[in-house]
């Protein structure tokens, strides 16, 4: 194969950077209710990753779990950047209560952080524009106790 003599090269420019928000979500879980919430995406970037930090602990009172989800549908149903985890905040099966301090990171959809190389198929994951993310916790028929104080973070990838 032949060496491309015809490229240019341009060094002087910085490359992608990160930047992150946050929410605090006080009473996160409310027995048989879904808690919506909402970021604005900057444009000309991609989500680099979502965590939820636990500030207070939370405890179901039955066997169910509590689910998180993550997309563009302003509905909140939408799984574009994260896929519905219904047990993504608590699986009430390992234990009842998710204790204050852990941190839960979401694999990212292809459709909104990096894809797979060679995954060119898949519908782009980068926004020229900003954007609206909706993300929505499920909260089942069970009793909540505990602080119930959660923080969402959302990365981004700006270029």
């Amino acid at each position: 194969m032949a060496t491309n003599t015809d490229a240019t090269f341009t060094h002087a420019t910085p490359g992608s950077m990160t930047s992150s928000h946050k929410i605090t979500i006080k009473n996160a879980c409310k027995q048989n209710t879904d808690t919506d919430f909402e970021f604005d995406q900057p444009a000309n970037s991609i989500v680099d990753g979502v965590f939820v930090r636990v500030v207070g602990a939370i405890t179901i009172g039955g066997a169910a779990d509590v689910g998180f989800r993550m997309g563009t549908n302003s509905d909140h149903t939408g799984q574009e950047i994260v896929a519905d985890v219904s047990d993504g905040i608590l699986d009430q099966s390992e234990n009842a209560t998710v204790a204050a301090g852990n941190v839960i990171s979401f694999t990212i959809a292809e459709t909104g952080g990096v894809v797979a190389p060679g995954s060119t198929a898949v519908a782009g994951s980068f926004t020229g524009v900003a954007r609206k993310l909706y993300g929505r916790i499920d909260t089942p028929n069970q009793t909540i106790s505990g602080a119930n104080e959660l923080e969402v973070h959302v990365a981004y990838r700006h270029f």
